[in-house]
């Protein structure tokens, strides 16, 4: 990232040909793509993640033979200083760049590819999970509405039928609530995920509040949780930097699942 940075905020007088150690070493560093070109699109040179974005044999190429955009053409045309390109190569791998074009002084150009695959996947993973929430939303609404209607028109009279009716109506408001406390995680991801957490979590406390919150459950499942720690009693805490409620659920869903999958009549050891 700070080699990054040290090239999109070079002054336009630091010039590739007047520094070509720097330049060079910044290219290495790069985890971004970096090719340098004459005034009028010949790539001079290009670093090793440029290689293996954009194939061998980039050096005497035309910019507009690798970027074939019509942007590129009027970038180098207009002699452009800066401009900001999306580019997705003509090939059976599905990737897609970021490319930054700047012409530096003395005319030379550079340019700086950021590989923008992950990110555009992770756009559409969020996407599709969001889709399917809402599409498996549907199936418990409507079922509750039916179930509502029907015992408002007191269609049910009898009470084994409508406890019947009501446990199934409590089912389906529980699937609802978990589905929607996976659209509020996802969430709370999103916001936090270039935040580095500096709060130190004791686990094992973490791992004891979880136990004794699923005891209930696995009682009625004749199953045991049970914390195997063979840690000397002197052993110093076991603590990691994070969010106590982040790192309670992740424990959650691990020992409620389980208790879930696992046979009846045996134990959920943790160790």
């Amino acid at each position: 990232m700070q080699a990054h940075k040290a090239v999109m905020n070079a002054p336009p007088d630091t010039a590739p040909h007047d520094h070509p150690a720097l330049f060079s070493e910044i290219g290495r560093m790069l985890d971004d793509g970096l090719i340098i070109a004459t005034a009028t699109g010949e790539i001079q040179s290009a670093n090793t993640a440029a290689v293996r974005f954009l194939g061998e044999g980039l050096v005497g190429v035309q910019l507009e033979t690798v970027f074939p955009m019509k942007e590129t053409a009027e970038f180098i045309q207009s002699c452009g200083t800066e401009r900001t390109l999306s580019f997705i190569p003509d090939s059976s791998v599905e990737m897609e760049f970021k490319v930054r074009i700047r012409r530096m002084e003395g005319g030379q150009i550079m340019v700086l590819v950021l590989d923008m695959t992950l990110q555009r996947n992770l756009e559409k993973v969020r996407r599709d999970f969001v889709a399917n929430v809402s599409h498996e939303l549907r199936s418990p609404l409507t079922s509750l509405a039916g179930f509502i209607e029907t015992i408002l028109m007191n269609e049910i009279r009898d009470w084994p039928t409508q406890h019947r009716f009501l446990r199934i109506m409590e089912e389906e408001s529980g699937r609802m609530s978990r589905l929607i406390d996976d659209l509020l995680s996802l969430s709370r991801v999103e916001v936090d995920e270039h935040i580095i957490p500096d709060a130190r979590v004791p686990l094992m406390e973490v791992v004891r509040t979880v136990i004794a919150s699923l005891e209930t459950r696995a009682d009625k499942n004749n199953m045991r949780i049970v914390l195997d720690d063979r840690r000397p009693h002197n052993a110093p805490r076991l603590v990691m930097n994070g969010k106590t409620d982040e790192i309670n659920e992740v424990f959650h869903n691990l020992i409620e699942n389980a208790l879930k999958y696992g046979y009846a009549d045996t134990d959920v050891i943790i160790s």
